[in-house]
């Protein structure tokens, strides 16, 4: 889905201009560990996987295969060594040195499109007192935010778990092109 996403931005975008595009999404820390976090720990651990594309490609379905490859191998590199190393004593050279390394994959301007997943939170099991929620969503007002370059992309799973609903935020001129 995160493939054909963003093979749909790339080509929405190359009427505008001809710079590369930029796929980052939010990866989970906890489950990546060796051994996994608990599941009650407090706080973000999440770190971006990144992949850069030129904008020029052709965008047949080869590169879309392509863009699938490139996807899940970022994602996968993000596993239990990944995370080993920016744990104990050195784990501030560790974080420094998965930083420089994610860094390097972003060459200056891009089209970039950010993406993040809910699925498998239980957002829908959670009870606030009033009883489960009918319909979790994910609103971000862009009219209001300050990000020119505000564009992206959030999967979550529907309320009866046989389906993803996925909520797609772009700035009003990104497809007017």
């Amino acid at each position: 889905m995160t493939a054909f996403i963003w093979k749909c931005f790339m080509a929405a975008c190359a009427a505008a201009n001809n710079l590369p595009s930029l796929m980052v999404h939010a990866v989970d820390l906890r489950s990546r560990a060796v051994p996994p976090f608990s599941e009650n720990c407090f706080g973000n651990f999440l770190w971006i996987a990144a992949v850069a594309a030129a904008e020029s490609m052709k965008l047949t379905g080869h590169d879309q295969a392509n863009l699938v490859t490139k996807v899940r191998e970022s994602i996968r590199r993000i596993d239990g060594n990944f995370v080993k190393i920016m744990q104990g004593d050195e784990g501030l050279i560790g974080y420094i040195k998965n930083l420089e390394e994610t860094n390097a994959l972003i060459h200056g301007e891009a089209n970039c499109l950010n993406f993040s997943s809910w699925c498998n939170f239980g957002v829908y099991d959670i009870g606030f007192g009033l009883g489960k929620p009918i319909w979790v969503a994910n609103y971000v007002s862009t009219d209001s935010c300050n990000s020119p370059k505000l564009k992206d992309v959030m999967f979550l799973d529907n309320r009866y778990g046989k389906g993803m609903e996925v909520y797609v935020t772009l700035k009003n001129n990104t497809l007017q092109h």
